[in-house]
């Protein structure tokens, strides 16, 4: 089935699936999954600490924050990530011990998303992945890679064809740039001060550092980003096979 969204490429969610979960638009259950989102995120709320928005009081704020910034955005798509009926393993980062978890069919396990570029570019943004009660599992692997298959696989292939999947992080988010290596993309480098991050978000300061816009607006502080991508030639040249190495650990 192909997206009937309005997203300027069009996404056939009948590829964004495998059999441990499923990506569909967020919009499609919006209240219960903005529910089950706030509640994970009031249980972990560092997941909001390299974002520059959030966090968001209740599940109603999250959905106008939502309305406003992304469902008529023809260049960005939010995806929920849907579970399958399995078992959820986890290795301890600090002891090792290794949990399982039993998820029922249809469990939400977090978001992740797609930024187009102008589509002449053949260009996207892979982010917003956000699976804090899913973390060090195998979710975010998984869905990065249904993401990357469909858009760098082929026409012929019946993906999208296109040429280049950026991966933009904080670059002091290590943990983010170090996931984005491992699916096999590649650190271009650090462009400083590309972004202005809201007022009370962490950031980087300096006593010179201009603190009012031009039209009045209170500046809050800066961010230096790491730009990472994976293109046709690396996906070619093997970043497929390692994509699907790792989604059969």
């Amino acid at each position: 089935m192909t997206s009937t969204l309005n997203f300027n490429l069009p996404i056939d969610f009948s590829r964004l699936q495998n059999d441990r979960l499923k990506l569909v638009p967020l919009e499609d259950n919006l209240e219960e999954w903005a529910s089950a989102y706030i509640d994970d995120a009031d249980a972990n709320p560092q997941v909001f600490d390299w974002l520059t928005y959030g966090p968001f009081a209740n599940a109603a704020e999250y959905i106008a924050w939502y309305n406003a910034t992304s469902r008529n955005n023809p260049s960005e798509l939010l995806l929920a990530i849907i579970l399958k009926a399995g078992t959820i393993t986890r290795k301890g980062r600090i002891t090792g011990e290794i949990t399982t978890t039993e998820v029922a069919d249809g469990t939400f396990a977090g978001l992740c998303g797609i930024v187009s570029q102008p589509p002449d570019r053949a260009t996207v943004d892979l982010g917003q992945l956000l699976v804090s009660r899913f973390h060090r599992t195998f979710v975010g692997t998984h869905a990065n890679a249904l993401l990357l298959h469909h858009c760098l696989d082929s026409v012929a292939d019946s993906g999208l064809g296109l040429r280049r999947v950026q991966w933009q992080a904080d670059a002091s988010n290590e943990a983010s740039v170090n996931a984005a290596k491992r699916l096999g993309f590649r650190l271009e480098g650090v462009i400083r001060w590309q972004q202005v991050v809201p007022v009370g978000k962490r950031g980087l300061e300096g006593a010179r550092l201009p603190r009012v816009g031009w039209d009045g607006r209170e500046l809050g502080p800066g961010r230096h980003t790491a730009m990472l991508s994976l293109c046709w030639d690396d996906w070619v040249d093997g970043g497929r096979e390692l994509v699907d190495r790792l989604t059969k650990k």
